[in-house]
This record gives structure tokens, sequence and C-alpha cells, in this order.
């Protein structure tokens, strides 16, 4: 595994170091923290409460929360790296439930889930890094089938698996180290479309997120070197970059982490290292790194290490994985979201 998405050095300064983001149906924002817990955003005020951890509703803690996702019902699910498990977070009272893990659901256990996602039908999908493997999880029984991996489905094997996006047609797209690729959800069939000698443009270099536009195309972050953010074409695989040292003005990117598309299409990056929520001008690449107040500060031994989180834009509300501040930072591109 590529750890925290790009150089560790980056976690020096005692930063916020935010991992992934997503969007509620409303317009406030919810972020995981790996050991602590769930807070909720409003990027009005920019102002931070804690949702869930810590204290805030009941149920087993997180142990080292990674991706993040948004059922239908907005009910959040969120898996844990180390506990190999998925829990369910109450957005209203902050309960915490696993759903899917060791001694809950049947099937072979998951052992470091990274990405999550959430099918048409309501099923979630989860990657899973250790076994290099796409699994499904019924989101009432928590039963787990592996759709995709070593033994199942035909094509080239996965690298480092992590980001995971679902198309309108239902197919899976998987970030693969430096290739995106396209599982059949039904056979698990996996097809390289774009990377890896596939399509035309710049090259991936660690791609470690991907998410879907509403034309189709797919937006991905490269947090490898140079670090970037990627359009592709769904069918031809061609590449295009639309933010990085070169398109775009603001803030340099340093390790950006997951990403997703708001509703009216502004790309939505979280910034591992730049302490920050990047929203990216989805047409010039321009940048804006937008940061929350008033958050708590846990301890240095509530943190540990971060690896990975993610990103999901529903209808409204934001959803990220953050570390916390450890000690003040500044930005003369920081401001508050309108």
């Amino acid at each position: 595994m590529k750890p925290l998405l790009g150089p560790t050095s980056a976690m020096a300064g005692g930063v916020n170091e935010y991992v992934g983001i997503a969007i509620e149906d409303g317009g406030k924002w919810v972020s995981t923290i790996q050991t602590t817990g769930v807070f909720r955003i409003d990027p009005v005020t920019n102002t931070c409460t804690l949702l869930s951890g810590d204290g805030v509703g009941t149920g087993p803690n997180f142990s080292n929360a990674q991706d993040i996702a948004v059922e239908a019902s907005g009910v959040l699910v969120v898996a844990d790296f180390s506990l190999g498990a998925v829990f369910r977070v109450d957005p209203v009272s902050g309960d915490r439930s696993v759903i899917s893990g060791t001694g809950i659901g049947a099937g072979d256990n998951l052992i470091s889930p990274i990405g999550i996602a959430v099918e048409h039908s309501g099923d979630l999908v989860t990657t899973d890094l250790t076994s290099s493997r796409v699994v499904r999880i019924d989101p009432v029984s928590g039963d787990r089938s592996t759709i995709s991996g070593p033994g199942l489905g035909s094509g080239p094997l996965f690298a480092s698996i992590s980001g995971i996006a679902v198309e309108a047609t239902g197919d899976l797209v998987v970030t693969s180290t430096d290739a995106l690729v396209r599982v059949d959800p039904l056979t698990g069939d996996r097809t390289i479309i774009s990377g890896s000698g596939v399509g035309k443009g710049p090259s991936f270099s660690f791609a470690a997120a991907v998410a879907t536009e509403s034309t189709g195309d797919l937006v991905v972050v490269d947090s490898g070197s140079p670090p970037a953010v990627f359009r592709v074409d769904p069918v031809t695989g061609d590449r295009v970059v639309v933010s990085d040292a070169v398109n775009g003005a603001g803030p340099a990117w340093s390790i950006p982490a997951f990403i997703d598309v708001a509703d009216n299409g502004d790309l939505a990056v979280a910034e591992f290292g730049l302490a920050g929520t990047v929203r990216v001008d989805p047409v010039s690449g321009d940048r804006d790194l937008l940061s929350c107040t008033g958050t708590p500060v846990p301890t240095a031994g509530e943190w540990g290490m971060i690896c990975m989180a993610g990103l999901l834009v529903g209808s409204g509300y934001m959803v990220f994985s953050r570390r916390q501040p450890i000690g003040p930072t500044s930005s003369s591109h920081v401001r508050d979201v309108a």
C-alpha cells in the first residue's frame, strides 16, 4: 500500500490533513476521522460539530476509519481498515453499528477495506487492499460476497486497489495504481479502461480515487508525482489534465486524496498535504482551498497512521475524512465555503 496517498513527510507540521469528503442532502458536510469519529461541518459558518464518536452516539468505536459513503436514506457507511469492518452511522443520533465484519455477516472476511460505494440496488461495494478484491455487502444481513479478484473474474488483476465508483450503467470503476479498471458487477470481469497503455494523454502516476461526472466522464485524483486531477473518457480511456501545476490557478497540489462531483459540476477534492479541501473549477481547473474552523482537537495518541479515506458527493452535503489539527495552520488561499 502507498501510505497516506503520498509522502509521509507532509504530516510533519501538525496541520489539518484532509483525506476524504462527501456531501449529504441539505448542504452540510460530515467527516470521518480515523479514531475519533464523524464530524458535521456547516459550510456557511465553516464550523464543525461532533456527530458520532468520542462520547457522542452509542456503539463500537472506530479504529481506522477510511472511506465513507451515503446511503439513499441518508445513513452513513464507513469502511474501517484496521477492524476489517463496515460501520453504519445514524446521521441524527450518531449511533454506530457494525453491519459487516468478523462475526457479523457470512462470507469471506474483510481484511483491510478502504474504498466504499453504494450500488443502485442499495448494496454496498468495498475495495479490500490486502486481498486485492472487490467485495459486495448486503446492507441488511451484512453478508459478503467477492465480486472480483484473484480467482474471480477474468482480466488483469488489481495492483494497489483503493478508490471505487459506480457508473450510471451499474459498472464499477476501481483505481489500481497506474490504471482505471472497469469491473462487471455480475461476472467480476476486469477491463483496463485507461492507463497501462490504454487511452491517450499523460499517464497516471498513482491513481488514488475516482468519481463520475453527470456527462459520464470520470474524474481521477492522482496523488503521485506530479499530483493532478484528470478527466477520463469512459469509452476511449483518453486522459486530459484538469488541474495541476500548469493548469488552473490557486494553491499547488500537495497530496490530493479523494474526489467527487458536486451537483453544480464543481470537483471536490480532499487535500491531505494542504490541510484542507479544494474546490476545482471543472473547466478552468482553478483551485480554491477551503477550511473548517472551530473543530475540537484530539490528542496525538488518538491519531496513529491514517492510510486512506474516501470522498463521495451526493445531492447536497459533503462527507470527508480528515486528520484533526494538532497545531495552527494558515494559508492566503483559505476561505469559507459560500
